[in-house]
């Protein structure tokens, strides 16, 4: 596996929050049909683990994560859908186009709450 370490600014990370167990979609967009990366960081100046790339899931992501793709003729959408999600999903995602090559989107997901809790 490679290993890069990558850097970004905070304000431009999309932030997304989920519940346990829920499933949660992040979109990744590009306007041409590159093939993008999805990324797995720590950080956002850490190592990262590849999720998806050139078309498919790593294996040691494939019992939660998928990634659709459609596309509408000008915009080709490639979002990663992570199912079941668990408190350790806390971490930040990149999606890459052009398979590394291009821009890049940066999320940051937040799992938290109790699964089936009703609050407190």
């Amino acid at each position: 596996m490679i290993y890069c370490r990558l850097s970004v600014s905070a304000e431009k990370v999309k932030y997304s929050t989920a519940c346990p167990g829920a499933t949660v979609e992040l979109p990744c967009h590009t306007a041409a049909s590159y093939y993008v990366d999805w990324r797995r960081l720590q950080t956002l100046s850490s190592d990262h683990d590849y999720i998806y790339s050139l078309g498919h899931i790593t294996a040691e992501f494939r019992s939660r994560f998928s990634v659709e793709t459609s596309d509408t003729g000008d915009v080709f959408m490639y979002t990663l859908v992570i199912a079941d999600a668990q408190l350790n999903d806390s971490v930040y995602y990149l999606c890459w186009e052009d398979a590394g090559l291009g821009n890049r989107h940066f999320y940051h997901l937040n799992v938290t709450g109790r699964l089936g809790g009703t609050g407190a």
